[in-house]
């Protein structure tokens, strides 16, 4: 089976929540660009942001560490950095891998 791989962009997220809530896509566009500044502030505050039956998100600080490149074998200094880490909710995972199984059974 092959899968459809489209993407979701800001503005088809834009454009779903102004069809589906009846508002003007300007609108729909604030409204998204609100909630990501507010993620995004949250996050830059080390923050937890918890979205019940989707997920959280949280800062993750990476430690400075020796790296090597593969193909040299050069080693190399790896700053200590942030990374954001995503954890799903079990409901959401249970929703997708649910989903995945009604797809591979109707082969």
């Amino acid at each position: 089976m092959e899968s459809n791989k489209s993407t979701i962009t800001r503005e088809s997220l834009a454009k779903i929540v102004a069809r589906s809530i009846h508002l003007r896509g300007a609108d729909a566009y604030k409204y998204i660009d609100k909630i990501i500044e507010i993620i995004t502030g949250a996050l830059i505050q080390s923050q937890v942001v918890r979205i019940r039956l989707f997920g959280s998100l949280n800062i993750r600080h990476k430690r400075a560490r020796i790296g090597r490149n593969p193909r040299t074998k050069v080693e190399a200094i790896i700053h200590p950095r942030k990374v954001i880490q995503f954890k799903i909710a079990p409901t959401f995972k249970k929703k997708i891998n649910d989903n995945v199984l009604l797809i591979k059974g109707s082969d």
